[in-house]
């Protein structure tokens, strides 16, 4: 018998690509990689979101208080002329105002601005000019403006307060009791105005948070010289 030739057999190089096990487990750590990448960016979002609805809601609620004092400050239409109704309340402020118009003030008007299931409203009624400053008469149909959503009383304090003239230039003492009676509405020289904003975490209602917005105005035109105690004066 010839002797049989012995051929070594051909081993694999390991280094020539990736086991199927290699591949598995390189899919999984890049699966684990994206997986948190996504994460990441879903938080910053949601993140930049709440950023983004707070900066909203405050610049809303301030831009409503703005426009409130914006009436309370042009309402002395005229010396002695008492501008906060009597039936004005916590939520609901009755004062005739001059309509702004560039550097002049144009026409009188009745505001009944109010607070209702969390929506600031300012219904606005013009002089029919039926009758004489300062009997006026106004139009029983108005025009209504939504000045913000989300609006809510800071805790226990109304979101109108009225209060007398006293010694000093602030508004001192209690509160007028409401609704104003017609002799409450009479001594009503200054008005504090003050609510909440509603801060939405996305619809999350136990993460609401709020922003107290507040500022009083006088109803005066100046310094009384005569010293007296009226609005206006």
């Amino acid at each position: 018998m010839f002797p049989s030739s012995h051929t070594p057999r051909t081993r694999l190089a390991t280094g020539d690509g990736f086991v199927l096990i290699e591949m598995i487990v390189a899919l999984i750590a890049a699966m684990m990689v994206a997986a948190v990448a996504f994460l990441m960016i879903q938080v910053s979002m949601g993140q930049a979101a709440r950023v983004t609805a707070s900066a909203n809601a405050t610049r809303q609620g301030r831009s409503a208080l703005e426009k409130v004092m914006s009436v309370l400050h042009n309402s002395c239409v005229a010396p002695r002329v008492e501008p906060v109704s009597a039936g004005s309340d916590g939520t609901k402020l009755v004062i005739i105002s001059e309509a702004s118009g560039g550097a002049a003030l144009q026409s009188v008007r009745l505001h009944e601005i109010t607070l209702a299931n969390g929506v600031l409203t300012d219904s606005s009624y013009p002089d029919t000019g039926n009758k004489p400053a300062p009997e006026w008469e106004f139009s029983k149909t108005g025009t209504t403006t939504t000045l913000a959503n989300g609006i809510g009383p800071a805790g226990g304090t109304p979101v109108f307060q009225y209060f007398a003239h006293e010694s000093g230039s602030d508004p001192q003492g209690s509160p007028l009791a409401t609704p104003l009676s017609s002799a409450g509405a009479g001594e009503t020289a200054a008005v504090a105005v003050t609510f909440t904003t509603l801060l939405s975490e996305s619809g999350n209602a136990s993460s609401d948070r709020t922003f107290a917005l507040s500022d009083t105005a006088q109803l005066r035109f100046g310094a009384s010289e005569s010293g007296e105690a009226a609005p206006c004066a």
